[in-house]
């Protein structure tokens, strides 16, 4: 009798075994979160541009800000963390992280010091010009900033503080202790500590930021002088049989028309902007607040008059008047002082675009005639 099918033994498949080299094997060891993780390089590049938004718009809009970038990152994994404190280490130093151990401690009151004395120097910029100056200047990484970003920050709050003081018409501001040459050279040293590769996605808006505040104080205290010799010599003129003829001023060109004004005025801003690296379009136009501030209206004006009453000393008035318009650009020139002031040269002027300004002349010239 024969055994039945089922009581036959089963053969049972032979698997063959992978090396442990295979790729299969360690694909199969290997977690989803390992396989999605990004290199290092790029990771590094993310966080260092996410970083540097969220600290650029703490130094540039001293707000309450919707997301700490910095805990966020420290949180997500242990990559996402040492990238953070790395990057940390590189704007701050040892301020809040120990160098030997990279051990961070609490970032958060030197943060607030620095957005709260932003906000003052944006707010009440007259605190800082006062003998009792507040308290938070006297905080050690503001007296003593170590790190690059403790000191363009800090020398930044002070600048800012200055400029917004000035066109506030505090008193103790002077042009030029506003983003002076030296506070400009020390600004850009900071920035220039920083890693070559990351030092633009880390703080690269607050230094564009800085350049064409520098550029355009530069501008401005060039004004400043030129205003200020001229009243002077206006003074000299007033009380003193000086001939206009023996002041000179270093001008490059004629000012014998709006065209040569133009001329200038390019050459000028040419000039400007090589020395802060930028193009001449990329400077920012002047805004009203910041010529009066200069006293340009004043001296425009009182050549004006003096032009009008003395004969003899209408050339060099239209001259001084180019010579002050040149520092202005043609859309600043259209925009601020021609209408406010009488032109340099009538039939070249850009039209007047506020209405009634001409009739309001002539109606002062009659009263004159009268």
């Amino acid at each position: 009798m024969t055994k039945s099918a089922t009581s036959r033994p089963q053969k049972r498949a032979r698997v063959k075994s992978l090396p442990s080299s295979s790729p299969a094997l360690q694909d199969a060891s290997t977690t989803p979160n390992e396989r999605l993780r990004l290199p290092t390089e790029l990771l590094y590049d993310i966080i260092a541009t996410s970083l540097g938004d969220f600290v650029s718009d703490l130094i540039l809009s001293p707000v309450a800000a919707e997301w700490d970038a910095i805990s966020s990152f420290l949180h997500v994994s242990r990559s996402f963390r040492g990238c953070t404190i790395r990057l940390l280490y590189h704007l701050w130093g040892d301020t809040f992280i120990h160098e030997q151990t990279r051990v961070l401690s609490n970032y958060k009151p030197t943060l607030s010091i620095f957005i709260r004395l932003s906000k003052l120097a944006r707010d009440s910029p007259g605190e800082f010009l006062r003998e009792r100056k507040p308290k938070l200047l006297s905080e050690r990484v503001i007296r003593h900033p170590l790190s690059p970003l403790a000191r363009l920050w800090s020398c930044l709050i002070r600048n800012t503080a200055n400029a917004n003081a000035l066109l506030a018409d505090c008193d103790g501001c002077q042009p030029e202790s506003v983003f002076s040459l030296p506070d400009f050279e020390a600004m850009k040293a900071s920035y220039d500590g920083l890693p070559e590769g990351v030092r633009h996605l880390l703080l690269g808006r607050v230094m564009r930021h800085i350049i064409l505040r520098a550029a355009t104080w530069f501008k401005l205290n060039a004004l400043a002088v030129s205003v200020n010799n001229i009243f002077r010599m206006i003074f000299m003129m007033a009380f003193s049989d000086i001939p206009w003829q023996a002041f000179r001023f270093e001008i490059s060109g004629p000012m014998n028309s709006d065209a040569d004004v133009s001329v200038q005025s390019r050459i000028l801003h040419e000039k400007i902007a090589a020395l802060f690296s930028i193009t001449a379009d990329d400077l920012p136009s002047l805004t009203l607040g910041e010529i009066q501030a200069i006293g340009l209206d004043e001296a425009m004006v009182l050549l004006s008059v003096i032009e009008a009453e003395h004969d003899g000393r209408a050339t060099f008035c239209r001259y001084l008047k180019g010579f002050l318009a040149a520092h202005l650009t043609d859309h600043e020139r259209a925009r601020h002082m021609w209408a406010r002031t009488v032109t340099l040269f009538p039939l070249e002027a850009p039209p007047v675009e506020e209405d009634g300004i001409e009739d309001d002349d002539a109606e002062a010239s009659d009263v004159d005639e009268d």
